[in-house]
Parts: structure tokens; sequence; C-alpha cells
């Protein structure tokens, strides 16, 4: 799942599916224009005129929740963001962005980066920890939006890049915007025999490392044409750039059930969090093929592999739940109900 999968209304009230700024590294914020961190709008103002040609977009998404800061309606905010703060980036209609009452597109974001505390060695993040504790520890509890000014910084494939608390301003994280408008991963269905080589080269370089690449490698890698994608299944190809860097194969095992199977990551580029992105684009197209579960097996010797499934929502399965597995190796299953 990525955010191109939610629909918002714009503050002219008309709808917009998300998947419009597909390709795009998106900020995305919840806003209040009577809030002392409103001062804030000029930051976002500055990044989003100096990047926004290069790809770059602001969604700002007025709230009412914390201490009643954006009490007018959607006419009147988009009037004063305007013309107090120069404010050009789009603006969405006024939504409630935590506890029950959350717009599903931020119930979305802050699972997906949950809150990780207050920068307690700055004063401003100091006071705003004791603030919330003091005066609002429901809202300091848990993982949900903790104050107006809260940013998601997304990448162009739609998955969720990191969180920046109230506290932090926006021309803080300008060099991490300018390293994701640099790097442009996409992930698309294997196309060519050059991408079905660089998928066997991928995996068969971290199986022969750690383990033995067994005979149900050989079925998959050496015609994953025949034996995935003409069964109904998909091989997805990750390019940063011209350069492939990653692959997964959604292998078809019965109705709507698919296997998670020959995932990788080029070694010098492990831990960028392309792993991750490769496995939130191969359940989105999972979900397109039609896929109502997915089910893998991996292995005790791979606890970084383990925990990043476990991340993204894979739970441990007794094997009998999922059906006899062909890889000697595999001792951890795994299955995740779409």
């Amino acid at each position: 799942m990525s955010i191109y999968d939610f629909q918002v209304t714009s503050i002219n009230e008309k709808p917009v599916e998300l998947s419009a700024y597909r390709g795009k590294v998106l900020l995305i914020v919840n806003t209040a224009s009577r809030c002392s961190y409103s001062r804030q709008f000029a930051g976002l103002q500055k990044l989003y005129e100096s990047h926004n040609e290069q790809g770059f977009e602001i969604l700002g998404f007025p709230c009412n929740q914390f201490n009643e800061k954006e009490p007018g309606n959607n006419s009147e905010v988009r009037e004063y963001c305007e013309s107090n703060f120069g404010v050009t980036f789009p603006l969405f209609e006024k939504i409630e962005v935590r506890a029950q009452s959350a717009h599903p597109l931020f119930q979305f974001l802050t699972k997906q980066a949950p809150f990780q505390g207050f920068d307690t060695q700055t004063t401003n993040g100091e006071w705003m920890q004791n603030f919330l504790q003091e005066k609002y520890p429901d809202i300091y509890a848990g993982d949900g939006i903790k104050w107006n000014f809260t940013k998601f910084l997304i990448d162009r494939n739609g998955q969720v890049h990191s969180r920046y608390e109230t506290t932090t301003e926006p021309l803080e994280i300008e060099s991490v915007i300018e390293s994701l408008l640099e790097s442009v991963l996409t992930i698309a269905s294997m196309q060519t025999p050059k991408d079905a080589r660089a998928f066997k080269t991928l995996n068969e370089e971290w199986i022969a490392r750690i383990f033995t690449i067994e005979e149900a490698d050989r079925v998959i890698l050496d015609n994953p044409v025949e034996n995935i994608v003409n069964k109904g299944g998909d091989v997805l190809i990750a390019r940063d750039g011209d350069t492939i860097v990653g692959c997964v194969a959604l292998v078809p095992t019965g109705a709507g059930v698919f296997e998670l199977s020959k995932m990788s990551v080029t070694p010098e580029l492990r831990g960028r969090g392309y792993g991750r992105k490769i496995i939130h684009a191969a359940i989105s197209r999972a979900r397109e093929l039609g896929a109502t579960s997915l089910f893998l097996g991996s292995s005790t010797r791979l606890p970084n592999a383990v925990h990043l499934y476990e991340s993204v929502g894979f739970k441990h399965v007794p094997v009998e739940q999922i059906g006899p597995m062909p890889y000697v190796r595999a001792d951890v299953f795994m299955e995740l109900e779409l």
C-alpha cells in the first residue's frame, strides 16, 4: 500500500486522487494558520519554490484539532494562507488528523512512521515535550500526530521516507528532500532479457553467499517468464536511474494466493530503504493481480529480512498453514492477508 491508494478533497472541495502525484517527492503537512508555528509557512513556501520544478510538491492539510488554531472554513483558510503567507502550494479541505476521527491518509502515515520523540537537545524540542506531557498527556501518548505542522516526507514511489515533528523547521530537511529528488527509484514489471538476467544474478549472489542454491531456485531463476509470469505472477525490477538495484517475484500458488519470493537488493546499496520500497511495490502489485494473501519462507539466518517483513505487516505462521516450502533453508514462515 502507498499514499497513491488514497483520495482526498482539495480546499476548493474537489476530489483529488493522490495517484496524480505519482513519481514526485512529497511533503505532507497538517497546518494551522493561527498557530504560532504558522511561521513555518515561510520555510515551506521557500522549499516549494526552490524544488517544485524538480518534482517536489507540498500538500497542506488544515486542521483545527490542536488548540483550535484553524477556526475558519475552507475558503477562509485558503484566503488567509494566500494573503498572509503567500502560499501557492496545494491546500486541501480541513480534516482531523488524530484519534478515531483521523482521515485515513493520516492513519496510514502515522502507522508507517511512528512517533520517535522530540529532540530534547534543542530548546524547542524540550519545551514541546514538556508542554504536551503536562497539558495534553493524551496527545503525547502513542504514535498519533502531536501538534500542528507535523511533516511526512514521501519518496517518488509513494512510500513514507521519514517523519518530522512540529519543532523541525522546514529548511532543516532540505538536504533530505534534495537527496530524494536526485535518487529516482522506479519499480516496474520485468520487461527484457536483461531484466531476467539481473533477477537471476541478484538472487544467485545472496543465496550462494549464505546458503546453497537449490533445485527450486534454479527452476525459478532460469526461466522466470515461463514459471512465474506466464502462470499469472510477476517479477518486479527496481532501478535507480538506469541501474538495476533490486528485484522481487510474486509466484502464484493458488486462487488469490501468491508467494513473495526472490527479493534481493544490490549488496552495496543495502541499508538505504530499497528493500522496504520493493516490498511495498510488490504488495500493491499483488493486489492488482487479485491476491488475497501473500506468504513467504525466510530464515533465522536473515534476521534483518525477517524484521523488515514484520514491519510491513507479515505475521509468523506455522508452515502447515501455508503448505510445504520447496526450500531446505526456510525455517521462518510468514503470511500477509490483503
